[in-house]
């Protein structure tokens, strides 16, 4: 599949001090005010305003935009190289259940047509390779568009609902069940959440898809049904593990819905019983924000873990209940915060988004020794550059391709851009196209889609104006949902390239005429009229 980029005019952003508006601002009106014989120097001020400016930020209290909007994809210095991940399992497995072969022939669509019709139905990799053909290339327009800022966004287990949260900490559920944007998804119940501070961070759902859960910068978890009612939405607290500005950044629901699993900013790892109502296990490390957690399959009892030092902690729940402390392995590869863990569910691979710019596929069988994370801890020293993501310019150095000594990572898929916000990336559906391809948002407002057996980027479709926080592909059908800071929800579907020439030539005021008999019939008509 070739690669397509579309709307690529846009500016760099081009300042590493991101607050100087502000700071130049307010060191201006104190000087009109009369206040210039403030003691201390101006570097002392600009220092103590920035922090505090940084302090609010960070809290909550206050949100930057800043005046430099990145709306270019970055350039790659380098070449990621696929030896480590054409050697590992996982590249067959998905080649098979893609319908890929090794040999790259050229294969018959209507051979493979009348085969289905005359001689046996068609397998499952067989569909998916059909369905790589055409997966979404285009924004056909905006789904939903709303108030404020949209953080999450996702179809339900069985891909009968959409569900969205904003920062105003309404939840809005959509029927899912008609595709496009006309007739559309059209919306059904509308719950305003409890307790929503900042905004709701992340949302699961049960595998029913009836009830919902969010996680907030809140000392509680919150559980709901899809089709209730705002005030039944249930208050789950922290109980003594809660604390000064806490928050969860990442929940899901576990053993069939009868348990939650949430990741919090005091880095803990905790499990809650629903039948039991008590939290039965924690788990504790470094006092390291997990801005992500996720078990490795269905009911799996691994469980894994993204810290804000850009470690991934793997925990044994059946160790989780006799100690606070201790997980059974871990990886380093990541040079800055996880910001969201997807699984393959099949019990091996997973990826993590980070702030480093990369998204990294691991084998969970392959942890790292302790030898590679005192290695890969040094190289860190050195390559650690001191920015916030929130507000600061992405380091050039995070878009280098290096090999990082002590890095255990299957593969590294770069090109876009992660800043602000935890962004999500994510498996494309194994029913459709056999987790073929990795997509994510982007900082840029940007769909960004990887193959995930060439690291190669096979589309980056400019839909939004502002950052792209989360991604939905549908289950069963050739659609994405983005949901982005500029309050909307866009659509992506497939459009084949004769279609948008037909409709540039409609737009141009270009007849298209069938024949050269009927075009010469036509004008001997008008000229007898005449």
């Amino acid at each position: 599949m070739e690669f397509m980029e579309t709307e690529t005019d846009e500016e760099e952003m081009d300042s590493d001090s991101d607050y100087e508006p502000i700071l130049n601002s307010i060191l201006f009106h104190d000087r009109e005010s009369g206040y210039g014989g403030y003691r201390g120097s101006s570097n002392t001020r600009r220092s103590y305003i920035l922090l505090v400016l940084q302090n609010l930020v960070g809290s909550g209290l206050i949100e930057y935009e800043g005046d430099g909007f990145a709306r270019k994809l970055p350039k790659i210095q380098g070449k990621q190289t696929t030896d480590a991940l054409v050697r590992n399992d996982f590249y067959q497995s998905v080649m098979r259940a893609s319908g890929q072969t090794a040999r790259r022939q050229p294969w018959n669509v209507a051979q493979m047509l009348s085969e289905r019709q005359h001689v046996r139905s068609w397998t499952t990799a067989q569909k998916c390779k059909m369905s790589s053909l055409y997966v979404p290339n285009v924004k056909e327009g905006v789904a939903m568009k709303y108030d404020s800022k949209v953080f999450c966004g996702s179809f339900t287990p069985n891909g009968k609902h959409f569900v969205t949260a904003c920062q105003e900490g309404e939840i809005r559920v959509y029927d899912a069940t008609a595709s496009g944007i006309k007739p559309g998804y059209k919306l059904v119940n509308t719950l305003l959440g409890r307790d929503v501070e900042w905004s709701i961070l992340d949302m699961d759902f049960t595998p029913d898809g009836q009830e919902f859960v969010y996680a907030t910068r809140s000392c509680c978890l919150h559980v709901g049904n899809l089709h209730g009612r705002s005030s039944d939405i249930m208050c789950i607290p922290f109980d003594e593990y809660s604390m000064h500005k806490f928050a969860s950044y990442s929940v899901q629901f576990a053993n069939g819905g009868r348990e939650l699993i949430a990741g919090c900013s005091d880095g803990a790892v905790s499990v809650y019983d629903r039948d039991r109502c008590a939290w039965t296990e924690r788990a504790l490390e470094d006092n390291m924000e997990v801005n992500a957690v996720r078990l490795l399959e269905g009911n799996s009892h691994i469980l894994c873990a993204g810290s804000d030092d850009g470690t991934i902690r793997i925990y044994d729940r059946r160790a989780m209940a006799v100690k606070s402390r201790g997980s059974v392995g871990m990886f380093v590869g990541h040079l800055d915060g996880v910001t969201s863990i997807d699984v393959k569910n099949d019990g091996r691979y997973f990826i993590t988004n980070s702030k480093d710019q990369t998204i990294k596929l691991w084998d969970v069988r392959v942890t790292s020794k302790e030898s590679q994370i005192q290695e890969f801890a040094a190289g860190k020293r050195d390559a650690f550059r001191d920015w916030d993501y929130r507000w600061n310019t992405v380091p050039p150095s995070y878009y280098k391709v290096n090999e990082l000594p002590g890095d255990t990572s299957v593969m590294s898929y770069r090109g876009h851009r992660v800043f602000k916000s935890l962004i999500r990336a994510k498996f494309s559906p194994a029913s459709t196209t056999g987790q073929r391809y990795i997509y994510t948002g982007c900082g840029t407002g940007y769909l960004v889609m990887y193959d995930a057996l060439t690291g190669e980027m096979v589309q980056a479709i400019r839909g939004h104006s502002n950052i792209v926080r989360d991604v939905a592909w549908h289950p069963h059908r050739s659609e994405i949902l983005t949901s982005s800071w500029d309050c909307n929800v866009n659509l992506y579907s497939y459009k084949a390239e004769g279609w948008k020439k037909e409709n540039k030539s409609a737009r141009s005021g270009v007849t298209l005429r069938r024949s050269l008999r009927i075009a010469n019939r036509n004008r001997r008509n008008q000229s007898d009229i005449s």
